[in-house]
């Protein structure tokens, strides 16, 4: 069976590597990264969020079947990688959901942050100075897991020469033509290797399941709510602010927003029965790293405020 009829046990089409040739107009494609979230939850967490989040991603998968979307397992791009990352070179690894037994001395994970704004996307973040000291005078490879307009390696390219690095080897899971094209545009020296090829609008399936790690749209002027126990970041829904893609086709027939919302209110529910009480802000740590309280644009919340409630239940 060629790859671009390969389906999954679940019958659901699957593209299973490199070399996979796309038509030249972008067209959707699903990034299928749940799994690999579920990774940043705590066993507490797996158990509340997990049956949720799996009942999400099959209505997207479904979806995607039905419309012939490709859907790529991240798993998959992750194992493609272990055999492209060489341990003599410096890597810098912009996926957040690249697993953490996989870094090391020489693969080091570089956070940056996008959010939304009136204007379109920030992306901010800096070199700490041990990076800043690794980089130097060193031809570097990035890593990240999907490109679309670019900016974001474009920043970390950017940081990488001001402190006096060299990007070499740039390895993606998928991208658009002209992110890829603007990526290399800053970093002009390097070479260019994608999982799937083509010209691909790419969605985070990670992207519309409540409370996974990572997920969810970080907005301007709304960026955490201070706890007892930390800071609890603040998510939107992906289709809160407009945009296009996989996740806009979606919305359009309501099914999307009607996953998100359901899978909201279930998981404030079963998050609420196995702690005894009301579950609220406060307690989301409880869920693991990197989980943010999901709120629609209207709404705000403050330590105290209960998930139910801010799910509509």
């Amino acid at each position: 069976m060629d790859a671009q009829n390969a389906v999954s046990p679940n019958g659901i089409r699957r593209d299973s590597g490199a070399g996979v040739r796309r038509r030249a107009t972008a067209q959707p494609l699903i990034l299928d990264d749940v799994e690999s979230a579920f990774a940043g939850l705590s066993e507490f967490g797996r158990s509340v969020v997990g049956p949720v989040a799996r009942s999400v991603r099959t209505t997207i998968l479904l979806f995607a079947a039905a419309h012939q979307w490709p859907v790529v397992n991240h798993q998959s791009f992750l194992n493609w990688l272990s055999s492209k990352l060489d341990t003599e070179s410096t890597w810098l690894v912009l996926d957040p959901l690249f697993p953490p037994r996989a870094l090391g001395e020489t693969r080091r994970m570089l956070r940056l942050s996008r959010t939304a704004t009136v204007g379109g996307v920030r992306i901010e973040g800096e070199l700490p100075q041990d990076l800043s000291e690794l980089v130097r005078g060193a031809a570097v490879g990035l890593v990240d897991d999907v490109v679309g307009s670019g900016a974001t390696l474009a920043h970390a390219a950017k940081l990488i020469r001001d402190a006096g690095g060299l990007i070499s080897r740039i390895k993606v899971c998928a991208s658009r033509d002209r992110g890829r094209s603007g990526v290399l545009i800053a970093a002009p020296e390097a070479t260019w290797e994608s999982f799937v090829e083509g010209d691909l609008e790419t969605a985070h399936l990670r992207d519309v399941c409540p409370y996974l790690p990572h997920a969810g749209r970080k907005v301007e002027g709304r960026g955490s709510i201070a706890t007892p126990t930390g800071s609890v970041g603040v998510s939107f829904p992906v289709t809160a602010f407009g945009g296009g893609g996989p996740w806009k086709q979606l919305a359009l027939d309501g099914s999307l927003d009607r996953a998100m919302m359901l899978g909201r209110l279930q998981v404030a529910q079963r998050f609420s029965i196995a702690l005894g009480r009301s579950a609220t802000v406060a307690d989301l740590p409880l869920l693991g790293t990197d989980v943010s309280v999901w709120l629609s644009p209207n709404q705000t919340g403050v330590a105290e405020s209960k998930l139910e409630e801010l799910a509509g239940g």
